[in-house]
């Protein structure tokens, strides 16, 4: 669906979403925030990650382990991988983490991505 729209659509949508999140306590709050790099028409949230380490704030990234388990990283570089580039870093404990933004259009009441 995102896909389908135009990139000034895309940008314009992006920010709106980008500028909520910003206002959202938990972000606010945050010390540690694991985010993604966008592929495939996701949302992209590289200016709210620039405005994360402006802030002091830590950030990671998701690393596929194996097909059940992926790892946060602190990236000091990022290699190729099926979907797109992951990071190579320093893994962080997951505890540490207080937000985690995820790329999706609908979840489960369970908090699945559908």
């Amino acid at each position: 669906m995102r896909r389908e729209l135009g990139d000034e659509v895309r940008k314009e949508m992006d920010g709106q979403i980008l500028l909520k999140l910003r206002t959202l306590n938990a972000f606010i709050t945050a010390r540690t925030i694991a985010s993604y790099r966008a592929i495939d028409g996701e949302v992209n949230p590289e200016a709210l990650q620039q405005d994360c380490r402006k802030l002091g704030k830590n950030i990671c990234y998701p690393r596929v382990v194996n097909e059940t388990e992926i790892r946060f990283v602190a990236p000091k570089a990022w290699q190729p991988h099926r979907f797109g580039h992951q990071p190579i870093g320093e893994t962080i404990d997951i505890q540490s983490i207080d937000l985690i933004i995820v790329p999706g259009v609908a979840f489960s009441s369970q908090g699945h991505r559908i």
